[in-house]
């Protein structure tokens, strides 16, 4: 239960007024990443941890903790942003910046890509390339199954034309020059 007026929270799903404020309380989803321990005494008196008390007289100090689960917190990254390919990393926690996809499997491609790679993590960016022996279409589905917000294609418009193909993770293209590519791929970086 959260309250929209002052942002309290409670997970008792019985309490209809907010403790803080006195407005309704709505039901929403939540994902717990943080967990509290009673720790009592355990620690304080193997420490001898004492503190005075008003009449003079000596008691254990009581002791809890707080710990953040990084496995918890990983599964609400996922919770939060996921499409029905996959997860869908942001910035912040995605490994890579961009992946790098082979879409040809000619030299003069594959010599490119590795180009691109190169200048890419030069720039200072965390780059993936896709050039084993996969086809295609696996390379394709495979960056998507990491989640790697951003695809520099290498393929036939390079070929063809000169042009890479920048792919973003909802299927929007830009085809661009190599000249202009770390500036493509740094402003379509979320």
């Amino acid at each position: 239960m959260k309250c929209d007026s002052c942002e309290y929270g409670t997970k008792d799903l019985s309490v209809e007024v907010c403790n803080g404020c006195g407005a309704s309380l709505r039901q929403v989803d939540g994902i717990e990443i943080g967990h509290c321990f009673d720790l009592g005494t355990r620690y304080s008196e193997s420490m001898g941890l004492e503190f005075a008390r008003e009449d003079g007289g000596l008691d254990h100090v009581l002791m809890a903790s707080y710990g953040i689960g990084v496995s918890r917190v990983i599964a609400a990254v996922i919770e939060q942003n996921h499409d029905d390919r996959g997860i869908d990393w942001n910035s912040e926690v995605s490994a890579f910046d961009v992946s790098i996809v082979l879409a040809h499997h000619g030299h003069e491609a594959r010599n490119e890509a590795r180009r691109v790679h190169n200048e890419l993590e030069e720039s200072g960016l965390d780059v993936l390339l896709y050039d084993g022996q996969r086809s295609v279409g696996e390379r394709f589905a495979e960056s998507d199954l990491l989640g790697i917000g951003l695809k520099v294609v290498v393929g036939n418009n390079y070929l063809e034309d000169g042009e890479l193909e920048l792919e973003t993770r909802g299927g929007e293209k830009v085809a661009f020059s190599s000249r202009d590519m770390i500036e493509e791929v740094r402003g379509a970086i979320r």
